[in-house]
């Protein structure tokens, strides 16, 4: 089951892309959150190796007994800043970065472990006040400062968006933020990736310019 998800996801991105004219590789993420190691090791012998988690204490327990080198781990949910270390320790690419005081925090915490993942800018487009982020206001307000911190590799934004059915308003959403990507990335050349759609919606992501998706439920689902 979930080889053959694999291979339908794998599928659509190769024929959004050829619809879409898109010449750069889309990465899929797969979030691995609340999944038993036995269905991690699937995907990993089907040849993904990014994979995501959304909290630390979960994500330790499955990075140690995986014990896999070639599987790059990605955070994806609000971090605390009292668990910055451990996250620092734990993962390649850390995608919610989602304040300034966060930022300082992870700057402190890769200068003193001299370990250095990639970070990404987490961008609440939709300006929800349940969900974490930078909208795109505070963002342009704290741009100085954003990429001031001489420890963070930040390469990349990643993109929450309101839960919507219309494709439209999607479609209007991701388009906002990848419009808002785009320009930023003219100033910072080492920002390039585009964080940006999940199961339902990741067609959507890739037609508007997104270089990564997260991939859960598209995976792991029973058909």
């Amino acid at each position: 089951m979930i080889k053959q998800n694999l291979k339908k996801v794998a599928e659509c991105i190769k024929l959004m892309c050829q619809t879409s004219k898109i010449t750069y590789p889309i990465t899929p993420i797969i979030v691995t959150k609340y999944v038993e190691i036995d269905k991690i090791k699937e995907v990993i012998e089907a040849g993904y190796s990014e994979l995501a988690e959304n909290k630390i204490q979960v994500a330790e327990k499955k990075i140690i007994e995986l014990k896999n080198e070639k599987v790059k781990w990605h955070f994806i949910g609000h971090l605390q800043r009292n668990k910055v270390k451990k996250a620092v320790s734990l993962f390649d690419c850390i995608q919610s970065a989602d304040s300034i005081p966060l930022l300082k925090e992870l700057d402190k915490a890769c200068s003193t472990l001299k370990k250095y993942p990639e970070i990404f800018i987490q961008l609440n487009i939709g300006e929800e006040e349940q969900k974490f982020g930078f909208t795109i206001d505070s963002f342009v307000k704290n741009e100085k400062e954003i990429f001031s911190f001489q420890n963070l590799k930040i390469t990349g934004m990643m993109i929450v968006i309101p839960y919507l059915t219309d494709k439209r308003s999607i479609s209007v959403m991701y388009k906002k933020a990848s419009l808002f990507f785009q320009e930023i990335s003219l100033r910072y050349s080492q920002l390039n990736q585009l964080s940006m759609g999940m199961s339902h919606d990741f067609q959507i992501a890739i037609q508007e310019g997104a270089t990564m998706i997260r991939i859960g439920q598209a995976i792991f689902k029973e058909n």
